[in-house]
C-alpha cells in the first residue's frame, strides 16, 4: 500500500487523522548541523538552541539545562523526548517558549511535569502515550495547547489557573483539573505598539488602528488586551491641542498616550492643511472672478485641492492651478456655474474620475498629451491646448510591482506597479498602466529572469521576474530555495523507486525530514548524485526497503533516519565522510554496513557493533593542494614561520576531497636567518607534498650618521638618464659590494640589486648609482661603510648620502623593421632628451632624425644601403 500523504481525503482511524494533523501545521526543522552534548543533540540557530534528540537510553529524573553550547534553550522540537519510556520526571527551564510535536510522545514511564511560565505553545501529541503521566502543570495562564484529544492523555490531571487556556482544554476533553490557589489578576497594562494616527486636524474622530495594549497579570505571561474606541477617554477634536492626554482603561488599570489636534490652516482665501511640507486647500473663501491658485500656501508647496474645496463657489469666472498641483479631489469644482475655464499647468495632475469634478460648460486648458486633455475628451469637455506641444520623453519605474517571484501557470499581477513619464513640457506624472502594457510574461515554463517590457505611446522600460516550477508532481511534493530542490513527501506508489535528479527544473540537493516515513511498499530506492543530505526519519518504518545505496556527494544523514527499516539487509556508503547521525537509531541493527575500510561509516559500525563489509578499493590520499594561501607571505630577518590562514586540501582515491591538518611541522624549508626574495617552502602529508614561495627582507636599518661624513650633489634626484658616481679615496676590494656599500629606503629596508643597480668602476674607484627598470619612486640614503682597500686597509671616509627618485619615465616602444622582417626593442627614454637618445638594435645603432621625426640606421645587406625606418609609440 502506498503511503499516505497529507492530502488524503479518506482517513482510517483516529490515531491517523490525529497524525496528520499534526504534520498539516508543522514547519519542518533543518538537520544538517546538529550537535552533540552527552544525552542531549541540538541546533543553534540566530544564536538560540532547540533540543532535537534526547539519549533514548537516559533513566530517571532529567533537568534540561538552560543553555546548551553557550546558547539559551528556547524550544524542545519534534521528536525530541520521543521513545524515552525510562524517565520517570522531566524539568523544563525558564526560557522555553515551545514544546513541538510528539515531543515526549512515548515517555511511558513519566510520573510528572511542569510547564513553565515561558511556554507559549505545546505542539500536537506532545505527552501522547505517556501512559504514567499523573499530573501537568501549567505555570501561564496563557500557554496554547494544541488542540487535540491526544495532545495530554486521558488519566492525567491538569493544574493551572481558574482562568486559563489549561482550564479550557480540561473542560473541553473532560480532564481532572485542579485550580492553582493564587487568584490570577490584572496587575498593570502597558503600550507596546503605539496607534498609528497621532496627529489629528480639528474636527476628526479618534483612530486607534495599530494599537496594542498589552496586560500583566499577577500569574502567567502577559498577554495583548482587546481594545475598542470605548476603553479611551479624553479625546476631543473640537478645538486645537498640542498635547492631549488620552487615557486607555481596562479592568480599573490605565496607561496614557498624547495626541496632536491641529487647527485648519487659513489665510484670506483659503483654509488648508499642512503635512510633509505639503499643503491641501480644504475650502475656497476669497473673491470672484479669475483666481490663481498660488504655488505655496504658509510656505508649504500645494499639491492637493480636497474634496469639494471650491464647490457652489458661484461667482468664481476662472481658475489657474499652479504646476505643483498633484490631485483633484472629488466634487472640487461642482456647481461653479460661473467657471468657464479651468488652466492645468501641469500635465500629470491626477483629477478624481467623476463628471462632477469639474462643470459641464467649462473649457479645460492644459498640455496636448495630459491627464487634463484626457478628462477632457473623457466627459466631452472643451479642450484648448497650451502652445507648447508636450511629448513624453522616456518612462521609469519608480515603484516596482509587489509579485516578482510566479509559479507555473500563474497569470501576471502588476499590483503595486508604479511608472512615471517624463515630458518635454511639464513635470514627470504617473502614466496609468494595465496588464495591455506589459509584454515578454510567460508563465508556461520555468524562468530565472523572465524580462518583462512596459510600453506606453512608444516608450519602454523593462523589469525581470521569477518563474519558478510548481512544487508538485504525481510523486513528490518538494520545495525549492535558492535554486535546489528539497522532497518534503513521496505520495508515490512504492515498489522500486528511482528519485529524478531534478524537479522543478532545479537539482534535487536534499530529502527532508519524514520525507518516506512510512512509505511501507517501498523495496527499493535509487538516489540521485547531487544529494547532499538525508533528513531526520526520511525512510523511517519503510519496512519493505531491502537495500540502500547513499551517493558519494552525501554528506550527512539524520537522527533515525532508517529507524525501523527491518527488512534493510545492506546500506553502501559511497563516500568515506559521510556523517552519519551518532545514534544506534539511525540505522536498524540488522543491517549490514559496506564502506571503506578508514571510514565514518567503518567508525559507525564498530561503535554499534554492526556487520560491517569493506569496499575493496583502499582510500589512499592521491595528491594535496592549497586551497587557500597562508596570510603572511613576507617576512623580516628573524621572524618565525607563520601559517595563519593556511588551507591543504586532500584528494583522495575515493570520497570527496577534505581539508587536511596542518602544523608548521608540516612545512620544511624556510629560513628567516638571512635575506631572500624566493624562498621555497614544502608542506607534506602522508608523502605527497606542495610548495609556496616566500620573501625574507632585512630588518628595518635605524639611520644612524654618527661619525660619518655627508656627501651632497648638486643634482640630487636619481633617474634612468640622469646616472651618478662617487669617487672613492682608492681601490676598493669588490667582495664588499653589498656588505659595506647598499641603499635603503625611507622605511630603512635595503633594496635589493632588483631595484637598484650599485657598480664598482674604473678600477673599482667609483660607485654608479642607477636605479633599474621596476624602481619605486622614494627618498632614498647610499651607504659606504667600513670600506676595505684591496690591500684589506681600511679607507678613511665613511660617508652617507641622500638622494631622491622621481616618478617613473615613460616607456616606449621602438619598432625597426627591414625586408627581413620587423625587430623590436623597448627602452626608457628621458622624454627631454629624446631626441639625442640612440638605439641599438641586434647591433644596428638608430639614431634620432628631426626630418623624419624617427630613429633611423643603415643596414647594409649584399652590398645595398637601406635605410631603416622606426616608429617610437608610447607602450
Amino acid at each position: 500500500m502506498p503511503k499516505i500523504s497529507k492530502v488524503t481525503t479518506i482517513l482510517v482511524g483516529m490515531m491517523m487523522i490525529t497524525f496528520l494533523l499534526c504534520y498539516s501545521s508543522q514547519v519542518q526543522a533543518d538537520w544538517d548541523d546538529p550537535i552533540k552534548d552527552g544525552d542531549y543533540t541540538y541546533t543553534v540557530t540566530d544564536g538560540k538552541a532547540q533540543i532535537t534528540m534526547f539519549s533514548s537510553y537516559a533513566t530517571g529524573d532529567v533537568t534540561i539545562p538552560s543553555t546548551l553550547g553557550g546558547a539559551p534553550v528556547t524550544s524542545i522540537g519534534i521528536w525530541a523526548f520521543y521513545i524515552c519510556k525510562d524517565l520517570t520526571s522531566i524539568t523544563i527551564p525558564q526560557g522555553v517558549t515551545s514544546i513541538g510535536d510528539n515531543a515526549f510522545q512515548y515517555c511511558t514511564s513519566l510520573t510528572t511535569i511542569t510547564i513553565p511560565e515561558s511556554v507559549t505553545k505545546i505542539g500536537c501529541n506532545a505527552l501522547k502515550y505517556c501512559d504514567s503521566l499523573n499530573t501537568i502543570r501549567f505555570n501561564s495562564a496563557t500557554t496554547t495547547i494544541y488542540d487535540s484529544a491526544g495532545t495530554i492523555p486521558a488519566a492525567t490531571k491538569i493544574i493551572g489557573y481558574a482562568s486559563s487556556s489549561a482550564k479550557d482544554y480540561a473542560t473541553k476533553y473532560y480532564r481532572k483539573f485542579e485550580v492553582i490557589d493564587t487568584t490570577n489578576t490584572l496587575q498593570s497594562i502597558a503600550i507596546t505598539n503605539p496607534a498609528t494616527k497621532l496627529r489629528y486636524t480639528v474636527g476628526d474622530a479618534l483612530d486607534i488602528t495599530g494599537l496594542v495594549v498589552t496586560g500583566t497579570y499577577s500569574v502567567g505571561s502577559p498577554k495583548p488586551e482587546s481594545i475598542t474606541a470605548a476603553n479611551v477617554t479624553g479625546f476631543n477634536s473640537a478645538v486645537a491641542a498640542t498635547d492631549q492626554v488620552l487615557t486607555i482603561t481596562v479592568s480599573g488599570k490605565t496607561v496614557t498616550y498624547k495626541v496632536q489636534i491641529l487647527a485648519a490652516t487659513q489665510d484670506k482665501d483659503y483654509e488648508y492643511t499642512v503635512t510633509g511640507g505639503e499643503a491641501q486647500i480644504k475650502k475656497y473663501i476669497g473673491a470672484q472672478g479669475a483666481v490663481t491658485i498660488p504655488s505655496t500656501l504658509g510656505g508649504a508647496t500645494v499639491t492637493s485641492i480636497g474634496d469639494w474645496a471650491f464647490d457652489s463657489s458661484t461667482d468664481i469666472t476662472s481658475i489657474s492651478l499652479p504646476e505643483g498641483v498633484i490631485s483633484i479631489g472629488t466634487g472640487a469644482f461642482s456647481d461653479c456655474t460661473d467657471l468657464t475655464s479651468i488652466r492645468f499647468n501641469s500635465a500629470s495632475t491626477e483629477i478624481y474620475d467623476s463628471p462632477e469634478t469639474i462643470p459641464a460648460t467649462t473649457k479645460i486648458i492644459g498640455y496636448d498629451p495630459s491627464t487634463a486633455k484626457e478628462y477632457a475628451t473623457k466627459y466631452n469637455r472643451m479642450f484648448e491646448g497650451i502652445g507648447t506641444t508636450n511629448t513624453l520623453q522616456s518612462i521609469a519605474i519608480t515603484t516596482p510591482a509587489t509579485k516578482l517571484s510566479y509559479t507555473v501557470g500563474d497569470t501576471l499581477d502588476i499590483s503595486g506597479l508604479v511608472v512615471t513619464g517624463t515630458y518635454s513640457a511639464s513635470s514627470p506624472k504617473r502614466e496609468s498602466i494595465t496588464a495591455s502594457n506589459v509584454t515578454g510574461f510567460n508563465s508556461a515554463v520555468a524562468a530565472t529572469d523572465q524580462v518583462l517590457t512596459i510600453t506606453v505611446s512608444g516608450k519602454t522600460v523593462t523589469y525581470k521576474v521569477q518563474i519558478v516550477a510548481s512544487t508538485q508532481d504525481k510523486d513528490y511534493e518538494y520545495t525549492i530555495t535558492g535554486g535546489k530542490t528539497q522532497i518534503t513527501n513521496y505520495t508515490g506508489s512504492g515498489g522500486v523507486v528511482t528519485i529524478p535528479s531534478t524537479l522543478g527544473g532545479f537539482p534535487v540537493t536534499s530529502i527532508g525530514t519524514t520525507a518516506f516515513r512510512r512509505c511501507t511498499d517501498l523495496t527499493s530506492i535509487s538516489i540521485p548524485e547531487g544529494v547532499t543530505s538525508i533528513g531526520t526519519s526520511a525512510f523511517a518504518y519503510c519496512s519493505g526497503l531491502t537495500t540502500i545505496s547513499i551517493p558519494q556527494e552525501v554528506k550527512n544523514i539524520g537522527l533515525t533516519a532508517f529507524y525501523y527499516c527491518t527488512g534493510l539487509t545492506s546500506i553502501r556508503f559511497n563516500s568515506a565522510i559521510t556523517t552519519i547521525y551518532d545514534s544506534p537509531d539511525t540505522i536498524p541493527a540488522v543491517t549490514k554496513i559496506i564502506g571503506y575500510a578508514s571510514s565514518t561509516a567503518k567508525d559507525y559500525a564498530t561503535k554499534y557493533d554492526r556487520t560491517f563489509e569493506g569496499i575493496d578499493t583502499t582510500n589512499t590520499l592521491q595528491s594535496i593542494a592549497i586551497t587557500n594561501p597562508a596570510t603572511k607571505l613576507r617576512y623580516k630577518v628573524g621572524d618565525t614561520l607563520d601559517i595563519s590562514g593556511l588551507v591543504i586540501t586532500g584528494t583522495y582515491s575515493t570520497g570527496s576531497p577534505k581539508a587536511e591538518s596542518i602544523t608548521v611541522a608540516n612545512v620544511t624549508g624556510f629560513n628567516s636567518a638571512v635575506v631572500a626574495t624566493d624562498q621555497v617552502l614544502t608542506i607534506t602529508v602522508s608523502g605527497k607534498t606542495v610548495t609556496y614561495r616566500v620573501q625574507i627582507v632585512a630588518a628595518p636599518i635605524t639611520p644612524d650618521t654618527s661619525g660619518m661624513i655627508e656627501m651632497k650633489t648638486a643634482t640630487p634626484t636619481v633617474g634612468p638618464s640622469k646616472v651618478w658616481t662617487i669617487k672613492l679615496n682608492g681601490l676598493v676590494y669588490e667582495d664588499q659590494l653589498m656588505d659595506k656599500i647598499y641603499i635603503t629606503n625611507s622605511q630603512g629596508y635595503r633594496q635589493m640589486l632588483l631595484a637598484f643597480t650599485v657598480t664598482l668602476e674604473n678600477g673599482l674607484s667609483r660607485i654608479e648609482v642607477k636605479p633599474a627598470k621596476n624602481y619605486t619612486p622614494d627618498d632614498y640614503i647610499l651607504w659606504v661603510r667600513d670600506i676595505e682597500s684591496l690591500g684589506r686597509i681600511k679607507i678613511k671616509n665613511q660617508v652617507y648620502l641622500k638622494f631622491t627618485v622621481g616618478e617613473a619615465m615613460p616607456t616606449y616602444m621602438v619598432t625597426a623593421g627591414d625586408f627581413l622582417g620587423k625587430k623590436y626593442v623597448t627602452v626608457t627614454l628621458n622624454t627631454e632628451n629624446d631626441t639625442q637618445y640612440a638605439v641599438n638594435v641586434e647591433g644596428i645603432e638608430l639614431t634620432y632624425s628631426e626630418a623624419k621625426d624617427a630613429f633611423v640606421g643603415i643596414l647594409d645587406t649584399n652590398k645595398a644601403a637601406t635605410e631603416l625606418t622606426t616608429v617610437v609609440s608610447k607602450k
